[in-house]
């Protein structure tokens, strides 16, 4: 991979044909893996900077390319090579080439892979470049149009309340729901009647994004129940719902519902994680009971006892990471550690932890600015479930608005 960070003043760098194409090949290779990369649990912001800088560095490169650029990477795109439409996407937006764009997303309509990493295109763009964007998007018939356009929505904070109503009663779930989670991740407060009917639906991605946004926005009656709902089901959003309910309740209702779903044949995963999100000191000494034999004094235990117990283990390790903060490594290593933490802090009834402290305001900015992405993505609900209006903060936008938005949260 080319080293785009030695390239320096890369408005005055012409390439060569050869070099445009490694080049080209490179920026797929970056965007590809900074999809996935913003997915991972153990990404943080510190590791997304240089990623983010290699990959507008090489960007630049082929602004300044001219049309070679863009034919070396439409050429890449028929590869259907990972990360391969985000280049085209970008160009087509900044040099407001729409038919380009439309070709774009009737690519999408075949392979449906291609929507995140041109959703990282509509995301790095400037706002600028999205001018008359948004109508092209609607125009264009299927999901995908619509749901770019609620992506630029969320991605640049735009106040788009009368097009995600529309779209909130469009014929397609994917649509309606990608809408509903627009309204709570923007604060919109104007849209919580909306967001309350969708509770209702009948597809439970649906019902989910509804009850999540309803929260953000305030409503405590039907989004709760139907949150509720979810955790006791088979659904595969049961632990997206345990979290978001969780994670806002006080103990003693976090208690309740547990018991509920242990109830219910929760399984010991939804469980373990449960504890976590419920952020009860109490929890703790169960939790360790979940470790494998030998794991918290230095030993190693046996091959077939690490193999029955290895997931069980790692979602015990993960939900006493939340509550107290001690890396997993520590906790394997250290048998008295959990200990002298619980020890340390003394009875504290009613009280929830997250990450080691109480869940102040300050403590989650912290976890924003320093944290992983597990837990950043955490700390976002929890902030935006405070303050109706405040919106969710969006973990995976292109660094430096990630930046802007925690200078303004700081201030």
């Amino acid at each position: 991979m080319i080293d785009a960070m030695a390239i320096s003043t890369p408005r005055r760098y012409t390439a060569s044909p050869a070099l445009l194409r490694r080049v080209v090949e490179d920026v797929a290779i970056l965007a590809h893996r900074r999809t996935g990369w913003t997915l991972r649990d153990d990404t943080d912001l510190s590791s997304m900077v240089e990623m983010d800088a290699r990959l507008e560095a090489l960007v630049d490169v082929t602004r300044t390319a001219g049309p070679l650029a863009r034919q070396l990477a439409d050429e890449g795109l028929a590869s259907e090579a990972g990360g391969a439409a985000f280049l085209p996407a970008l160009l087509a937006l900044e040099e407001g080439e729409l038919a380009r764009l439309d070709a774009l997303l009737a690519l999408v309509a075949t392979l449906p892979e291609l929507f995140v990493e041109m959703a990282l295109a509509f995301a790095w763009v400037s706002p600028e470049h999205l001018r008359g964007v948004l109508p092209r998007l609607l125009e264009h018939g299927g999901e995908a149009g619509p749901r770019f356009a609620i992506e630029c929505c969320v991605q640049h904070r735009i106040d788009a309340r009368e097009l995600l109503l529309r779209l909130s009663t469009d014929p397609a779930s994917t649509v309606r729901a990608d809408a509903l989670r627009a309204a709570g991740e923007l604060g919109l407060t104007a849209l919580r009647a909306a967001c309350v009917e969708g509770c209702a639906a009948t597809d439970d991605r649906e019902r989910l994004e509804s009850a999540r946004s309803a929260l953000l926005l305030g409503e405590r009656e039907t989004s709760i129940a139907t949150l509720s709902a979810l955790c006791l089901s088979d659904s595969m959003h049961q632990a997206a719902a345990a979290r978001m309910l969780l994670q806002n309740s006080s103990p003693e209702r976090g208690h309740a519902l547990l018991a509920t779903m242990r109830a219910a044949g929760a399984t010991p995963s939804a469980m373990l994680m449960g504890a976590g999100w419920c952020g009860d000191l109490n929890y703790l000494p169960w939790l360790r009971s979940h470790l494998a034999s030998g794991a918290t004094d230095g030993t190693a235990p046996e091959a077939a006892e690490v193999a029955a117990s290895t997931v069980e283990e790692s979602h015990a390790l993960a939900a006493i990471e939340l509550i107290t903060g001690l890396a997993p490594d520590e906790v394997r290593t250290d048998a008295s550690s959990v200990e002298r933490w619980i020890r340390d802090r003394g009875p504290n009834p009613g009280r929830a932890y997250f990450l080691g402290q109480l869940p102040t305001d300050q403590h989650l900015k912290n976890v924003l600015a320093q944290g992983r992405q597990v837990h950043r993505r955490q700390a976002a609900e929890r902030l935006g479930a405070r303050a109706a209006t405040v919106g969710v903060f969006s973990c995976n936008a292109p660094v430096w608005r990630q930046q802007r938005l925690l200078a303004a949260l700081t201030r």
